[in-house]
């Protein structure tokens, strides 16, 4: 008697974003297969490649098979718009979990053989974003490029400030996973910022994950770039789009968080606020011309002074550690197919 897992397999969208991934969106796409096969009868997998408007036609390199479909865009429409059209899609066709990864070979589809079960292993009710983490496991020196190590140390700190998510690292790795619920909420036109079409994509998907409380778990993977690889941040075209994102979703959260709520961290914004606005304001019309006068500071306006001074320094510093203790920890995961990918690349050295 077969198992009734394998009569009513689940179902499960792996989307693939295609733009200029001649030759390698099929090696991809093949490996998605053989992982599917590998994970037998208990899971359906149904390939979705989107062609965001690919000048080289790459997705003619797909060859057919019944469980993979392309969808196509008449224009160019970025990362996250095709993306957004695939699960989109992937919805539609009652799919109970969605994983995002990138034509390019960057996303290894062995993760799929753990992250898939995970993902439809969620209790009921339970809302998660996973995602890929290339600063998880040890990676030798060289193994992830300069622009991209550089970009992780400015705006990984800027992104915990806005998101509250403590530990969170790789914020632009694109591996996403997703049960259906989760996708449903994430796709919620009405609910919580909105999604970027381009290569914001990835950050306004951690943004709304964190707005709708989302928990967020992050598998260690190993990091592959090919030659072809190239970073926005090394061309330099994408660190202010990357800053001023980071630093408008940092205000947006601040003031959601404490201001349109009453709390102890309202309390200690306001007193800082305050203090500082004490500060300066003493500063400009007392302390300042009194020391371009070269006249001394009276006693009273020295004191008033390094008091509001002081008490906005502390109440600022009680602000971090209360908005710091306020966050939820990235839960970190390790899969077994992180092994056979470090044995597989020993066997390749």
């Amino acid at each position: 008697m077969r198992n009734p897992a394998e009569l009513n397999p689940a179902q499960v969208a792996v989307v693939i974003p295609c733009f200029r991934a001649k030759g390698l969106v099929g090696p991809v796409v093949a490996g998605v297969l053989r992982v599917g096969e590998e994970l037998g009868n208990y899971y359906q997998l149904l390939v979705l490649v989107v062609n965001d408007a690919c000048p080289e036609e790459s997705w003619h390199e797909i060859t057919g098979h019944p469980q993979v479909q392309v969808l196509h865009h008449s224009h160019n429409r970025g990362v996250g718009a095709a993306t957004l059209t695939g699960l989109q899609a992937a919805l539609e066709q009652q799919c109970q979990a969605m994983v995002k990864l990138d034509a390019d070979g960057q996303h290894p589809p062995l993760y799929l053989l753990d992250l898939i079960p995970h993902l439809l292993g969620q209790p009921a009710g339970e809302l998660a974003l996973v995602k890929g983490s290339r600063y998880r496991w040890p990676s030798p020196p060289g193994s992830i490029p300069w622009a991209r190590q550089l970009g992780s140390i400015l705006l990984e700190p800027m992104a915990r400030a806005a998101l509250a998510y403590r530990n969170l690292t790789d914020i632009s790795n694109g591996y996403l996973g997703l049960n259906q619920l989760s996708c449903r909420y994430l796709m919620a036109a009405q609910l919580g910022p909105s999604l970027q079409q381009r290569y914001l994509f990835e950050s306004s998907v951690l943004v709304r994950s964190a707005w709708l409380g989302l928990e967020l778990r992050e598998f260690a993977m190993l990091p592959r770039y090919g030659e072809r690889w190239i970073s926005s941040m090394e061309s330099g075209a994408m660190v202010l789009p990357l800053l001023g994102f980071w630093s408008q979703a940092t205000l947006s959260r601040l003031l959601r968080c404490y201001m349109a709520s009453v709390s102890l961290g309202s309390g200690l914004l306001l007193m800082t606020a305050l203090s500082s606005a004490l500060a300066g304001y003493l500063w400009i019309t007392r302390v300042g011309p009194e020391i371009a006068d070269r006249t001394q500071v009276s006693a009273g306006t020295s004191s008033a002074f390094t008091t509001a001074c002081a008490t906005a320094l502390v109440s600022l510093l009680l602000l971090f550690l209360y908005d710091y203790r306020s966050g939820s920890d990235v839960k970190v995961l390790r899969f077994p197919a992180l092994l056979r990918d470090l044995e597989k690349k020993q066997s390749v050295d």
